[in-house]
């Protein structure tokens, strides 16, 4: 799948290059935070939401396939990118409140730090003409460019699951240290799936050659094994997904 995956970006590289319009509008690169939505925790309560985060990062590249005199290149914009995300997840809520039990021993001693890397292919719709949109002509608050976007990607991953009460990899201890809705449950090889999103932004122009940005994107992935656990019963309806917020620089290529 990493194959075809390049090979769409080769293509995307090989089609601005030959349509001898600007093949490559800019390059830049991202980080923020992230909340992540797992088989961990509960659903719906504030400590988990809170507790189980992690930070993401990576690169980004525009494209322009499209001469200027297009309406199309007047507000959308394709972009791909590459990046990572890396969690730390725990039982937290009120599955593990209260009086001291076996049950709620082996919750607490269940982590994860799962980690993803891949790449997104996506388009921006941009509420400001993207042909007019730059540093001389611009003043104040017409600096700033909201945007919204959706992306498809593929992404590695390893959820890097443990114990701290023994090895959760072990069949026999498994059934000893994990909590039983988990007993055979756990999934603790890499694996790779499929991500689709949404996210919203704001550019700002800070001069002739340079955007910053903010964006918030939320990311579903096809597999439930990213954080290591698949339980797949009726209090299993979702499969893991984020919501990050991120601050990016982008250098402009004229």
């Amino acid at each position: 799948m990493f194959k075809k995956v390049w090979v769409i970006i080769i293509i995307f590289f090989i089609w601005g290059a030959n349509a001898q319009y600007r093949p490559l509008d800019g390059y830049g690169f991202y980080l923020g935070h992230t909340f992540f939505k797992s088989d961990f925790g509960a659903r719906n309560d504030m400590k988990t939401n809170l507790a189980n985060n992690g930070v993401v990062g990576g690169g980004r590249f525009y494209f322009n396939f499209f001469p200027y005199s297009m309406n199309f290149a007047s507000h959308f914009r394709p972009y791909a990118e590459v990046g990572f995300v890396y969690a730390r997840l725990d039982h937290v809520g009120k599955w593990i409140e209260g009086p001291p039990s076996p049950s709620k021993t082996k919750l607490k001693a269940m982590h994860a730090n799962p980690l993803l890397f891949g790449i997104n292919l996506g388009l921006e719709y941009h509420l400001q003409d993207l042909r007019s949109y730059n540093f001389n002509t611009l003043a104040g608050i017409y600096r700033f460019n909201p945007y919204v976007g959706i992306y498809l990607g593929g992404h590695y991953y390893q959820s890097n699951i443990y114990s701290d009460l023994g090895d959760i990899t072990n069949p026999f201890e498994e059934n000893i240290i994990v909590y039983p809705r988990f007993i055979n449950k756990v999934y603790y090889k890499p694996g790779f799936s499929f991500a689709a999103g949404i996210k919203t932004g704001i550019n700002y122009q800070l001069n002739d050659y340079t955007q910053l940005y903010l964006e918030t994107k939320f990311t579903w992935y096809s597999s439930d094994k990213i954080d290591g656990l698949d339980v797949n019963d009726t209090g299993d309806k979702f499969h893991d997904w984020t919501v990050s917020q991120l601050f990016g620089v982008l250098s402009l290529m004229y």
